[in-house]
């Protein structure tokens, strides 16, 4: 199966010890904060890493760190082949230095008794995503939302992106 551009809001596909903490966390944010949370990322392939890393940056910003980095050939294609200027910010993770890659990271989001999607750290008088993230930590999960004001991405808290392109290469492009 070509992993390059699924997109899975499963928890099925996430590692079996990460999909664990997260259905606590879940269960935790309902139980004691009456509180509806959904994924709407666990596994992104890196051809959707690249898509929405471009979808802020200029051509030129894209080659730029394409040299700067010295990405290998097959993730320097998958950039270039992403439209730019596309969309609002998404992410600074490059493809392959996602969490999501790597099954250790899940995207979610506040749903309202309507079942509507909130994005807003504030409703009805409280913090929906601070409480995700205080909750996220009494499970052995990290949120990005204090630190990187990315609230909705909940991820194992060791999860460090590979220090090489090797491994990236290796997990994607086997071929070479």
């Amino acid at each position: 199966m070509n992993r390059l551009f699924i997109d899975s809001r499963s928890l099925d596909d996430l590692l079996p010890e990460v999909r664990s903490q997260i259905q606590t966390l879940l269960t935790n944010m309902r139980t004691k904060h009456s509180l509806e949370f959904r994924p709407f990322f666990t596994y992104r392939g890196p051809g959707t890493q690249a898509r929405l890393w471009c979808q802020s940056r200029t051509p030129e910003e894209v080659e730029a760190t394409i040299r700067r980095r010295s990405i290998p050939e097959p993730i320097a294609r998958l950039l270039r082949q992403q439209p730019t200027l596309s969309g609002k910010w998404a992410t600074n993770a490059l493809p392959g230095h996602s969490a999501h890659q790597w099954q250790v990271a899940v995207d979610l989001m506040h749903i309202l008794p309507s079942g509507q999607a909130n994005w807003s750290n504030k409703w009805q008088g409280i913090a929906p995503y601070s409480l995700l993230a205080n909750e996220a930590v009494l499970c052995g999960l990290q949120s990005l939302g204090p630190t990187l004001r990315d609230w909705v991405h909940i991820q194992t808290p060791s999860w460090t992106p590979p220090s090489s392109w090797d491994p990236i290469l290796a997990k994607f492009f086997p071929q070479g």
